[in-house]
Order: structure tokens, then C-alpha cells, then sequence
């Protein structure tokens, strides 16, 4: 999941509950570093063409909980991850790790695992490298874990550096560089597009390097211009009153939410609140809305079979039409289509 120091001891009464994984032999480095974690946190394999995928996927055990959990390797030097799942009482683990370097997208209850307890917010930016090592980590009961990441091997870090014309020191200090409190333009969204996108095994390498590839130069870019204007970062009170404003959209998706609305959520005013959807995600807080509807509808359409009718409903549309329209505006589909292909791909 995340990194974590491993000095910090496992309370002994929950002592039953932990299941530790020692180091064994696997055919490749992903393997290794991804396979002890599946298993340890009740994964069942399963057939990633079932959910519309490639790669590797497993799905958590009824009896602990649900969700998934999936990767993709490239070359067996750098990947994509995607989890999703929400255990039914505490689970504690400990596994052998081999030495990477990961980026990604959080949610909320992912980010106080790094340490950080102040106001966090899905889709939070975090990086860190790891020295190979015992992992321990530790889930609450009834807490959704979700993370889309990028993981790179030692020598995918030298690939990429050199792809991007700097030193690997360079692009390591820069995926150190997302503390949580700082907003990298564009990246959010090529995590938005990891998690979403289903391409076939024929195009799935060429897909998933490329946005590997482009997470790496958005994120060296964005180091560059920060070293240039080191006041770039928000400061914690303007981080909070984005991460309150994100938050309220998030979690009322099923309506409009007018902009004075989310300013009185925000303690803010429409025109700092506005610059700060700009620097952060680079769009204004409707726009921002819209796509997490867009995204939020991505997800139903995949995983329900309600009706359209039922899923415009459900965002705040009023017509089933004007749902289709916003879609296909977004998506170049309409949702029946997306569907389709979808179904199709499974």
C-alpha cells in the first residue's frame, strides 16, 4: 500500500490478526513486490479479463471485505497499479519488499499512512522511495483504500531519465517532492485515465508505458518550475480550504453545487477559490465538478447495469439527454456506447 516506517511495532492484542508472508522465490521482480501484498490482504486471482483488464487481478475474499486489486508490468521494470477495497475488520500484515520507486494518486484514507492528518483529500499527489526491507502495515475496519500508482525499478529509473534527458537523482528527488501538499498540473489526470482505461492486450503495453512516460515528464517539469519559483506550493490554509471544496463537490455529485455554495464550504472567495482549482487542477471549481460527475459516471456505467435514465438521475441531470450530451462532449461517446465497448472488452 504505502510506505511505512517499520520500527512501529504491531500491538500485541491484534496479534491473531496478523499474517506475515516471509520472503520466497518468484519469476519476476513485479511478483515479488506485488504478490505478497495481494495474498496477504485475502486477494483471490482471478482472471483480469472478467473485470475488462490485462495484467494481474485479484479480488478480496468476502469474508475480510471487497474490492480489487490489479497491476500491469512493463518489461518487468516499471508498472501500473490500481486498488480499490474496504476491509470488515482490522487486518495487519507483514511482507518482504524488494527496492522501487512509487508515485500516485491517493484517497483520503490512504494519505495519514504517510503520516499526514491535516485535512487530506482523495486524490492526493504522494511519492517515495523505498530500500528493500520487511513492509508492515496495518488497515482499519470500514475505511476504503484506493490508490493509482506508478511503481519504477531501479533501472526504469535510469530508462526514464534518460528518456527525459536529466539525472536520476533528479527524477527521484522530484517523486520525493509530493509531500501531499503540492499539485503537479495534468498529473491527477493521467492517474484518472490510468484507473479508467481498459485497451487490449495488443495495445496495453504501448498504453501504459506512455503514461508512465508522460507522469514522468509532467512531474520533472513541474520540479523544474518549482525550483525556479519555490513559492509555487500552497500554503496549509489554502490547501484546506481546496481540499474542503473538493470534498463537498466529491460528495454531492447527485446535484449541482453552486459556486457560492462550495465558497461557503471553502471559507473562501469565488476568486481565490477559483485560483486555486486553476493552480491545483488546472480548471475552474465547475469544471472540476463536471469531471468528477464524468468520472463518477465512468464507474457506473462499467459497474452497474442500471439505466441511463437512472444514472443521469443519480449525478443531477435532469435529462437523460443532457447527460448524454455532457458525456459525449467529454468522452467522444455516448454512454450506451461506452457501455457497449466496455462489455465488449470483458
Amino acid at each position: 500500500m504505502t510506505e511505512r516506517d517499520v520500527s512501529d511495532e504491531i500491538p500485541n492484542d491484534h496479534a491473531e490478526m496478523k499474517r506475515t508472508f516471509p520472503k520466497a522465490r518468484f519469476d519476476t521482480k513485479f511478483d515479488a513486490l506485488f504478490v505478497p501484498q495481494a495474498t496477504a490482504l485475502h486477494g483471490i486471482p482471478i482472471e483480469p479479463p472478467l473485470r475488462g483488464r490485462v495484467g494481474r487481478l485479484w479480488e478480496i475474499d468476502e469474508s475480510f471485505g471487497n474490492g480489487t486489486y490489479w497491476f500491469y508490468a512493463i518489461d518487468d521494470i516499471m508498472g501500473v497499479a490500481v486498488y480499490d477495497f474496504i476491509f470488515k475488520t482490522p487486518l495487519e500484515f507483514s511482507c518482504e519488499t524488494p527496492d522501487f520507486f512509487c508515485f500516485g494518486s491517493y484517497g483520503k484514507n490512504m494519505v495519514p499512512y504517510f503520516g499526514k492528518n491535516t485535512d487530506p483529500a482523495d486524490r492526493t499527489l504522494l511519492g517515495y522511495a523505498w530500500a528493500g526491507q520487511p513492509y508492515v502495515q496495518t488497515t482499519k475496519a470500514d475505511e476504503q483504500y484506493d490508490v493509482t500508482s506508478i511503481v519504477l525499478l531501479p533501472k526504469a529509473m535510469q530508462l526514464m531519465s534518460m528518456r527525459c534527458h536529466c539525472d536520476p537523482l533528479v527524477l527521484s528527488r522530484a517523486i520525493a517532492s509530493l509531500d501531499g501538499n503540492r499539485d503537479v498540473l495534468g498529473l491527477n489526470q493521467v492517474f484518472d485515465e490510468i484507473r479508467q482505461a481498459r485497451p487490449s492486450a495488443v495495445t496495453a503495453h504501448a498504453f501504459y508505458e506512455a503514461k508512465i512516460t508522460e507522469a514522468v515528464s509532467l512531474l520533472l517539469d513541474w520540479n523544474l518550475l518549482r525550483a525556479q519559483e519555490p513559492r509555487n506550493a500552497l500554503r496549509p490554509s489554502d490547501r484546506s480550504a481546496l481540499n474542503r471544496a473538493r470534498t463537498h463537490i466529491e460528495n454531492n455529485v447527485e446535484r449541482h453545487v453552486s459556486t457560492d455554495e462550495i465558497c461557503r464550504i471553502a471559507c473562501a472567495s469565488p476568486s481565490k477559490l477559483t485560483r486555486l482549482f486553476k493552480q491545483a487542477e488546472g480548471m475552474t471549481p465547475q469544471e472540476y465538478a463536471r469531471s468528477v460527475r464524468m468520472d463518477r459516471a465512468c464507474r457506473m456505467l462499467e459497474e452497474t447495469d442500471i439505466p441511463l435514465s437512472d444514472v443521469a438521475e443519480k449525478l443531477g441531470f435532469a435529462r437523460q439527454g443532457s447527460f448524454s450530451e455532457a458525456f459525449k462532449e467529454r468522452f467522444g461517446v455516448t454512454p450506451r456506447e461506452f457501455r457497449a465497448r466496455r462489455r465488449a472488452n470483458a
